[in-house]
C-alpha cells in the first residue's frame, strides 16, 4: 500500500479527534472556557478541573440535558438573547424537574421565565466601590461563608419571587442609572439598596441569579472574593451531592449548523484533555510506523520533513505547550498581567519598532524615556513570565502568583 494512501486513511481516522481538540485552540470567543484572554472563562474552568470538580463544556443545545436534571448545575453567563423560545422554556422545565442553574446575566429573556427581572440601567454605588462608582463592591453571604463581590457595570435585580433569598445587596447609597446619562436623578433613576444575587427554588430544583454577566471572566474572577462566591454558590446548589458543573457555550458564537450541533453533541461530555493525549499517541504511533517502514525498505525518503506531516509536529508542540500550562490555574493570572505589562511597554515606543524588537532593546528604550525603574529586574521579570507563557515553567502556588502579580502591577504603575 502506498504511503500516501496510508497517510490519507490515518488522517480520516482522526478527524473526529481533530474536531474535538483543535476547536479550543482556534476559536477564542468571549466567555469561552478555551479563551485564555481577559474576556474568557478559562481560569474558572481550570480551577474547577484542578480542584476535583466534574466540569464539562456544552457545545450543543441545552435540550440535550434532558434526563440529567438531578446531576447537573447549568451555568449561563450573558448569552440569553441567543436562546430560542424552546430552549428558554426547557431551561425552566430543567430546573423544575430537579436541575440547578447559575445565571449571570442582565438580559431578561431567560430570567423572566423565573419571575426575575434585571434593571435596564447600570447599578452605581456611592458607598462601596472599586475605583469608580459603576464598579461596586458588594458584600455577600452564602450559608456560613461571606465575602466581597467586585462587579463590573452590573445591573440590579428589581423583580424576584416572594420566597427568594438575597445573597448579596448593594448599599443604601446605590442607584440604578435608568437613563444612562451617568448623572443621578432622583426623579428618573431608582434608589437602592438592590439585590445583585438571589437564590430561589422552583419545583424540585433551584437557581441563583447574578446581575453581572462578566463576573466569571478571567478579568473578574480573581478579584475580591468572586471565585469563592461561585464555589459557595455551587456548594449551595449541590446540597452535599456530587454534581456535574456544565458551562454552556452553545450560543457563544451564535446558532450552530445542523451538522455541527450533531457532532458536538457526541463529544461535549468527553474529556478533551484525554482526547488530546489520544491524538498525540496516535500521531506518535503513526510516526513510528513510518520510521520502521522506511528502515525495512531501505529507502532514504525524509518522510517526517514532508510538508503535510511536519504540520502535525507543529500542532503537537502547540497542543503540548497549551495543555501543560492549562493544567496550572495560577499560570493564567500571571500571563494576563504579563500581557497587560507588555502592551503598556510597547505603547511607549514608535509603532514601527514594535514588531521585531527584543526585550532588552524594548526595556532600554522605555528606560531612556522613564528612567524610574530597575532595568535588570524588569528584564528578569519579563523572561520569567515569557517562560510561563510558553509552558517552560509553571506557577504552582497562590503565593507565587501574588508575588509575581504585585511585581507586574508595580511596573505597570511606574511605566504608565
Amino acid at each position: 500500500m502506498r504511503i500516501t494512501t496510508i497517510l490519507t486513511l490515518f488522517i480520516l481516522s482522526v478527524i473526529f479527534l481533530v474536531i474535538a481538540t483543535i476547536r479550543p485552540y482556534i476559536d477564542e470567543p468571549e466567555n469561552s472556557a478555551f479563551n485564555d484572554d481577559w474576556n474568557g472563562t478559562s481560569l474558572l474552568f481550570n480551577y474547577l478541573a484542578n480542584e476535583g470538580y466534574t466540569v464539562k463544556v456544552l457545545f450543543s443545545s441545552v435540550t440535550n440535558l434532558r434526563g440529567m436534571e438531578s446531576s447537573v448545575i447549568l451555568v449561563i453567563d450573558g448569552k440569553s438573547p441567543n436562546y430560542s423560545p424552546i430552549e428558554r422554556k426547557f431551561i425552566r422545565e430543567f430546573v423544575e424537574n430537579g436541575g440547578k442553574l447559575i445565571l449571570a446575566d442582565r438580559d431578561n429573556k431567560i430570567s423572566s421565565r423565573f419571575s426575575v427581572e434585571f434593571s435596564r440601567g447600570n447599578l452605581v454605588d456611592f458607598e462601596h466601590y472599586h475605583k469608580r462608582q459603576d464598579l461596586p463592591m458588594v458584600p455577600y453571604q452564602i450559608l456560613d461563608s461571606s465575602g466581597i463581590l467586585i462587579m463590573k457595570f452590573p445591573s440590579a435585580i428589581i423583580g424576584y419571587p416572594p420566597e427568594a433569598k438575597f445573597l448579596s445587596m448593594s448599599s443604601r447609597n446605590s442607584w440604578v442609572d435608568v437613563d444612562g446619562d451617568k448623572i443621578i436623578n432622583a426623579s428618573s433613576d431608582l434608589k437602592g439598596p438592590f439585590p445583585v444575587a438571589i437564590y430561589a427554588e422552583y419545583g424540585k430544583g433551584s437557581a441563583i441569579f447574578v446581575s453581572d454577566p462578566t463576573i466569571l471572566t478571567n478579568d473578574m474572577i480573581p478579584r475580591g472574593d468572586n471565585l469563592r462566591f461561585f464555589i459557595n454558590a455551587v456548594e449551595l446548589l449541590s446540597d452535599n451531592k456530587q454534581q456535574i458543573v456544565v458551562l454552556d457555550e452553545s450560543h457563544i458564537e451564535g446558532n450552530n449548523t445542523w451538522y455541527t450541533d450533531r457532532v458536538l453533541s457526541l463529544i461535549e461530555f468527553l474529556d478533551l484533555r484525554n482526547l488530546s493525549i489520544l491524538l498525540l499517541l496516535s500521531i506518535a504511533f503513526f510516526s513510528l510506523y513510518l520510521f520502521l517502514t522506511k528502515k525495512r525498505e531501505g529507502k532514504t525518503q525524509k518522510t517526517l520533513t514532508e510538508p503535510n506531516v511536519s504540520e502535525f509536529r507543529h500542532l503537537i508542540d502547540d497542543i503540548r505547550r497549551k495543555f501543560r500550562t492549562r493544567l496550572e490555574p495560577y499560570n493564567w493570572i500571571v500571563i494576563m498581567r504579563y500581557k497587560e505589562l507588555r502592551r503598556i511597554l510597547l505603547k511607549q515606543i514608535p509603532p514601527s519598532k514594535r514588531e521585531s524588537i527584543t526585550d532588552e532593546d524594548l526595556i532600554s528604550l522605555v528606560h531612556q524615556r522613564k528612567g524610574n525603574f530597575n532595568r535588570d529586574e524588569l528584564l528578569h521579570l519579563l523572561k520569567a513570565c515569557e517562560n510561563i507563557k510558553n509552558g517552560k515553567n509553571v506557577v504552582k502556588t497562590l503565593g507565587e502568583t501574588k508575588f509575581l502579580e504585585r511585581k507586574i502591577r508595580m511596573y505597570i504603575e511606574l511605566i504608565k
